[in-house]
């Protein structure tokens, strides 16, 4: 079988995660299969582990930006050199990029009909597409409107990684009888920890993400948070340390928020996918900006807050049975305070509910998966 996945990544962590979930279930039903990686961004095949797959990274020139250009306005052949180029042969493309289809991305009408050729060519070879569980919309512009109209002719299935998605697809015109929900695919990959990381077990750890700042009003005000947030965690008399969870950006903020503290926390950086879901599950709290930081907790059963820039969040924590969970810049400090304080305070309680909830989500999960490998 030759299956090709699209949408992945390693700069991302939970991209990257993804991409190890997918790869995980590859091997356990199709361990001799050939995998073509067409990755959307860097990728670094030392990050992961070993697999027995025949993995095959696609060509792809992801800075040659002037390049593509260039041959776009000599009206040359250029998407060879782009993730949208359609290859022969293969037999099941997934997606598993996560979110990319909202009125949040302003994608252009050229960067849309880019997909739309693309997806269009790999039906045209045989393909079959499956988009794994992802977030979407909402949809209210028309490009936004578009996209969907996009998806909803190329793929054969849809699933979207909670109700508050699929209702936005549906709405928005996509065919019903291709659309399915499932819960986010990461659960069941088990993380990675080591010596070297030990001292921060029973710790508390604090996620930041870049998107707090560029994906709302928050500025600065985000930065102020997070410190309050460490302050009331040391107050209440728990260790503290600040988990990279994507790249040099974030790690940027981990060290922004340092500036803001007399006593500078730990700063865990550089780690594999596989590794900082190990550090957060030997962690006593977590409190992430980061999705899948909320899953990969949420998933071990580590009592978890947040703070959202996207309808996910809220509709992770539903998954799992918790709500009143979402730590917001706008809101009185003493309401982020008292959440803290009441998560501490009741963890045991939330643990045993997170376990209950996870043998659910994973049988959720596999049936995801046999559905997408029906013929």
């Amino acid at each position: 079988m030759i299956i090709q996945v699209d949408g992945i990544n390693t700069k991302n962590k939970g991209a990257e995660l993804m991409l190890i979930a997918v790869l995980e279930e590859l091997e356990s039903r199709f361990p001799n299969a050939t995998v073509y990686l067409n990755a959307n961004g860097d990728l670094n095949l030392q990050l992961l582990p070993d697999f027995k797959l025949d993995l095959r990274k696609r060509f792809f020139l992801g800075k040659a930006k002037t390049l593509v250009k260039a041959l776009r306005k000599l009206h040359l052949p250029y998407k060879y050199f782009t993730h949208f180029y359609a290859k022969r042969g293969i037999d099941l493309m997934v997606d598993a990029s996560g979110f990319q289809y909202s009125d949040q991305w302003k994608h252009s009408v050229d960067q849309l009909e880019s997909r739309n050729f693309y997806y269009r060519k790999l039906k045209s070879y045989g393909t079959k597409l499956v988009m794994l569980p992802q977030a979407f919309g909402p949809f209210q512009t028309n490009n936004g409107k578009r996209s969907v109209d996009i998806i909803s002719d190329s793929f054969d299935l849809i699933f979207a990684r909670e109700q508050q998605s699929y209702d936005y697809l549906v709405k928005a015109g996509a065919k019903e009888d291709i659309v399915k929900r499932s819960c986010d695919f990461t659960f069941k990959v088990t993380g990675r920890f080591d010596d070297q990381v030990a001292r921060y077990t029973d710790h508390v750890c604090i996620i930041p993400n870049k998107k707090m700042i560029t994906h709302t009003n928050a500025g600065s005000s985000y930065l102020e948070l997070m410190n309050r947030i460490i302050d009331s965690v040391e107050e209440l008399g728990k260790k503290a340390f600040l988990l990279n969870h994507e790249g040099c950006e974030d790690e940027k903020l981990c060290h922004e928020i340092n500036l803001l503290r007399k006593e500078k926390l730990p700063i865990l950086t550089g780690l594999s996918a596989k590794e900082v879901k190990g550090v957060i599950g030997n962690s006593y709290l977590v409190i992430s900006s980061r999705f899948h930081g909320v899953a990969s907790a949420l998933s071990q059963a580590i009592p978890c807050l947040a703070t959202s820039w996207n309808h996910k969040y809220e509709m992770l924590f539903k998954d799992f049975g918790q709500t009143n969970t979402i730590i917001r810049v706008e809101d009185n400090w003493s309401i982020n305070a008292q959440k803290i304080s009441k998560l501490i305070g009741n963890r045991e309680n939330v643990i045993n509910i997170l376990k209950s909830r996870k043998h659910e989500l994973v049988n959720e999960i596999d049936s995801m998966w046999d559905t997408t490998f029906e013929n």
